[in-house]
């Protein structure tokens, strides 16, 4: 493990294991301490027998939670200083994505993948972990995949509809490595690299940030030069734990009411979706309620089932713009006079003014860029 990393030698090799920096290592230290009190939540809520979807919302807002942390807006900063000093002078770095594991939830047992999203150009995936200690390999690793020939041959393999063959194929003919978490460093590898997170088998949650580096705008989110970031000054500012756990709970019992409407068949035109605002009392929340909630609902359509899981689509995008999946699925709508009342409605309310806005809605767009608001 080396901290020699370049541009050119991701390109060689595919993926490094980067030690932290001593600044890395004393925020790291802290968002384990809040991960510590995040994940007790799950362990108060025991005895109430939590559901499955109640599981999820509550993974959703610990995710909004660290997302927006402090300590995470000062790690974004430290990592865009290292990026910057390897080379990546004209990159982007989107928010951290935080992805978080239970003891043995299949929910979160992926296939063998890559990360590259369209129109974004160049692009890179940092994973960090926030555990002390892992008892298993938490990624597998498909070393030079990225690599044309061997990408046109996993592209071959993935086409195979019977997924255990599928991945069986893949672990026998391309080379593959189950790698540590390697305490004290963070790993980044290039969005065509295969790679797969795998199950879980200890016995506490797991919790990783995931930030994207891109050449181009990241199509999904909003994003800073790391030229930009690697300057920013932030408040210094300690959360108390025992404010986001009462923001939380009072998020969850928002997302309940959500998901229940979802289920119903009667949301078809304005002024029932304009109903349902009301319900939550929209009008009152202030910009961080917003943002929380927006990117909560935004995670949970593809891990809950709901009749019309797009209306969550829906309420993320107008309360906040900050994870653009959910435009993108809205516009995927097979049925047009629904997916047109969603965009009409969100248009009127919020118009689609950024360049992600306008490649996922297939425009042209000459506004410039959104940032990320910090």
């Amino acid at each position: 493990m080396n901290n020699n990393l370049s541009i050119n030698n991701l390109i060689l090799d595919g993926y490094k294991v980067i030690d932290y920096s001593s600044s890395q290592k004393n925020i790291i230290k802290d968002l384990q301490k809040e991960i510590i009190l995040m994940t007790d939540l799950f362990k108060s809520k025991k005895d109430k027998k939590l559901s499955e979807e109640d599981k999820e919302i509550l993974k959703s807002l610990i995710r909004s939670h660290l997302r927006y942390d402090e300590r995470s807006k000062e790690l974004t900063k430290e990592l865009s200083k290292m990026m910057y000093a390897c080379g990546f002078f004209n990159f982007y770095i989107t928010r951290p994505y935080i992805m978080i594991h239970l003891p043995f939830d299949k929910e979160e047992l992926g296939a063998s993948h890559i990360d590259a999203v369209p129109y974004s150009g160049e692009c890179y995936t940092i994973w960090i972990n926030l555990n002390d200690r892992l008892k298993y390999k938490p990624l597998k690793i498909y070393p030079k995949s990225h690599n044309f020939l061997t990408k046109l041959f996993a592209r071959f393999i993935k086409k195979i509809s019977f997924s255990k063959i599928r991945e069986l194929l893949l672990n026998s003919l391309i080379n593959n490595i189950d790698i540590d978490q390697n305490p004290g460093s963070f790993k980044i590898w290039s969005s065509n690299l295969l790679h797969q997170g795998l199950l879980n088998t200890g016995d506490g949650i797991t919790v990783s940030l995931v930030y994207r580096l891109s050449k181009n705008p990241f199509l999904y989110e909003p994003i800073t030069r790391i030229s930009d970031i690697k300057k920013r000054i932030f408040k210094q500012t300690i959360n108390k734990f025992n404010f986001y756990d009462q923001k939380i709970i009072k998020l969850f019992d928002v997302i309940k009411v959500i998901i229940k409407e979802s289920n119903s068949d009667s949301l078809v035109d304005d002024q029932k979706i304009m109903d349902l605002f009301e319900t939550i009392k929209f009008k009152k929340m202030n910009l961080d309620t917003k943002m929380y909630l927006s990117f909560a609902l935004s995670i949970l359509p593809q891990r809950i089932k709901c009749r019309n899981a797009q209306l969550l689509d829906l309420i993320s995008i107008v309360l906040y713009k900050d994870n653009l999946i959910s435009l993108s699925r809205i516009n995927s709508l097979s049925n047009r006079k629904t997916k047109d009342l969603y965009i009409n409605f969100i248009k009127k309310r919020s118009p689609f003014n950024s360049y992600q806005e306008n490649k996922i809605l297939g425009q042209t767009s000459s506004q410039p860029l959104n940032n990320l608001s910090w």
